[in-house]
């Protein structure tokens, strides 16, 4: 059953909520699941199951790493596939191509154990098609790929016009990673990108697409129909390269790069995660305001890997800036608002809803960031 909280007034004031807790693990594997007709059914006839993350920027110190990252084991272990968007190298080179300016350019790299800890915490494949995998050159990279395939993980997106397939329960999923420069698969070239999911979905049951793409910042919590900019660079029409990739053949697609969540949508019956906000924050990206909580995604599949149904899975993190179960489900309230919010401004946004926490209201009118930060029980230090 929805739990609802009287709908709020849009207004400038500060607005605390009473919110839902769910804790434990028994609890949390209660959380319903969502189908895109947004019917609730209490547990899926699945018989595969995926769990996504968004970016996931490590510490250059790996015991820190190493005990912080297992916050979040549970969620990990329980799905035969988990994966996430690697917003950085692993590499020894200490150079970086790139010139630190605060605000405006970040060089990401970390620990060479990192690819150990993704394997030995459950994660099966990382993509690699973002706006910091070539932070330390192509030596970095390359380096990088070497250490996750040694370690046994599978990283995806790297080189143009490829994707990398999985076989798990005897069904061969296809991961396809795009980011948003030229010598990636790039949210840009629509055709390119179509005629590569048609290839993935001809020699796979599943076809999960990674999306690294759009605006970033608090702001980026909103978007509209057409490419979005981020310091001076077209980072795609997100909302177009989605429709391209579900009619191409996808099962899913998971957005990260903008650092906040976004809205759902379903489009054919299948979802599309425009954005799941950060995971891993240690290393240098902030996790206050809008960006102090994300969440995580859990896919179900059934016998013939036909999508089903889907759950968010709330996120915040600790002093370190390492995931952790939010048992308030803020992230997962405020996924829900965006939603409603880009249904009321977009043309045919059929918008895909989660239950199992606190609803906060049913506004449809943009809230500003100060709006949401309170309503939403956030805390900007």
């Amino acid at each position: 059953m929805r739990l609802i909280i009287a709908a709020l007034l849009v207004i400038a004031t500060t607005v605390r909520a009473d919110w839902h807790y769910i804790e434990g693990n028994d609890a949390i594997d209660d959380l319903p699941w969502s189908e895109c007709d947004n019917s609730h059914p209490a547990r899926p006839a699945e018989d595969l199951r995926i769990l996504a993350v968004g970016d996931m920027v490590f510490s250059d110190n790996h015991i820190l790493n190493e005990r912080e990252f297992k916050n979040f084991s549970y969620f990990y272990q329980r799905n035969d596939l988990a994966l996430g968007n690697l917003e950085g190298v692993i590499t020894t080179k200490e150079k970086s191509r790139k010139q630190y300016v605060p605000g405006k350019s970040y060089a990401f790299k970390f620990p060479m154990e990192t690819a150990d800890l993704l394997k030995n915490s459950g994660f099966r494949a990382v993509n690699l098609a973002n706006n910091h995998a070539l932070d330390y050159s192509e030596d970095g990279l390359a380096e990088t790929i070497a250490t996750l395939e040694n370690s046994g993980i599978i990283p995806f997106g790297h080189q143009k016009h490829s994707f990398e397939t999985i076989q798990i329960k005897n069904k061969t999923i296809a991961l396809v990673g795009f980011g948003f420069y030229g010598y990636q698969n790039s949210v840009q070239d629509l055709d390119s990108a179509a005629q590569l999911i048609r290839d993935a979905r001809a020699q796979s049951d599943v076809v999960i697409v990674s999306m690294h793409g759009g605006a970033e910042g608090k702001t980026a919590v909103y978007f509209e129909n057409g490419p979005e900019f981020f310091l001076g660079e077209n980072r795609g029409d997100l909302r177009e390269f989605s429709r391209v990739a579900i009619e191409s053949g996808a099962d899913a697609v998971i957005g990260h790069g903008p650092h906040v969540v976004r809205a759902v949508e379903c489009i054919s019956g299948k979802p599309i995660f425009y954005s799941l906000g950060n995971f891993v924050s240690a290393g240098g990206l902030k996790a206050r305001g809008l960006t102090s909580i994300a969440t995580a995604v859990e896919l179900a599949f059934d016998k013939s890997a036909r999508f089903v149904a889907a759950r968010l899975i709330p996120v915040m993190f600790n002093k370190n800036k390492y995931p952790q179960y939010d048992p308030t489900g803020r992230a997962v309230s405020l996924t829900n608002y965006l939603s409603r919010y880009q249904s009321s401004q977009l043309s045919n946004f059929k918008s895909m809803y989660f239950e199992g926490f606190a609803e906060q209201s049913y506004e449809t009118e943009a809230m500003n960031i100060q709006n949401l930060v309170d309503k939403f029980g956030l805390s900007e230090e």
